[in-house]
């Protein structure tokens, strides 16, 4: 078979298997490595298997930094290390990396019981932003199981990274949230989602008793648009006692304004 025609042929063959701009800008990637850079990276992937759990927390986030796709493999394999400080280093390492292959690794890595962890696999799948860690997301969120808030408001945050509008349901029930991070972070969420339908809820939480989620809350009208909501903002100001609102809120109102409509 002729030469050209058979490297076309595996080339195919690999862009049915990775996808072409993946193969493509791994191998760029590759070619662009000097050989000192070459050694450092296969010196972090020995590393990663020191029996120092420092060492390997370096390594991790070593190889986050190197942005070499060859650094995936071994890393998804050092999400079941023994130390909780190694695993948040990979997982951060990940999200880092922005291999959605790592999506599927990373998804039952949830269920770790160091709760350290699971923030950090949460922002590592934001970072991704796969569509298909969505479900996992929404999940997180609405968890009132969990004895530890940080991870359903770590999640409410990354799901507005995803940018899903089909988030915006679960994202306006955790306006109502007893923990007051959740909904500041639902309230940042929904302003990045560009859904319109959140405005009457994120108006009603203008009055939330925490000053931090009035900000978030008046922030997220201002990028969305939401015109219809200038009344509430003006209303919301006469009574606001927090500087830094009452900033934010004028802010908010002069954009408003200026729009037509």
């Amino acid at each position: 078979m002729n030469p050209r025609i058979f490297a076309l042929l595996i080339l195919s063959n690999l862009c049915l298997v990775t996808g072409c701009s993946t193969w493509f800008q791994s191998q760029n990637k590759q070619a662009t490595e000097s050989p000192q850079e070459t050694l450092a990276l296969q010196a972090s992937i020995s590393e990663l298997k020191s029996e120092n759990p420092e060492i390997r927390v370096a390594a991790a986030k070593a190889l986050g930094e190197s942005g070499a796709p060859s650094a995936v493999r071994p890393l998804l394999s050092a999400l079941q290390d023994q130390s909780a400080e190694v695993r948040m280093s990979v997982a951060e390492a990940l999200g880092k990396l922005k291999d959605r292959s790592a999506v599927s690794a990373l998804l039952p890595v949830l269920q770790d019981q160091d709760v350290g962890v699971r923030t950090f696999v949460i922002d590592a799948l934001g970072d991704l932003g796969d569509p298909s860690a969505l479900p996992a997301l929404l999940q997180t969120l609405q968890d009132l199981s969990d004895e530890n808030s940080v991870p359903r408001y770590f999640a409410a945050k990354n799901l507005g990274k995803l940018g899903d509008p089909s988030a915006v349901p679960a994202l306006v029930q955790a306006l109502q949230d007893l923990n007051r991070n959740v909904r500041y972070y639902a309230a940042e969420a929904l302003g990045k989602l560009q859904d319109s339908s959140a405005v009457p809820d994120l108006i009603q939480s203008l009055q939330d008793q925490d000053a931090d989620v009035r900000y978030a809350t008046a922030k997220a009208l201002g990028n969305l648009k939401a015109k219809s909501a200038l009344s509430a903002l003006q209303s919301a100001l006469s009574k606001e006692s927090e500087e830094q609102n009452q900033i934010e809120f004028k802010r908010v109102i002069e954009l408003l304004e200026a729009f037509p409509g």
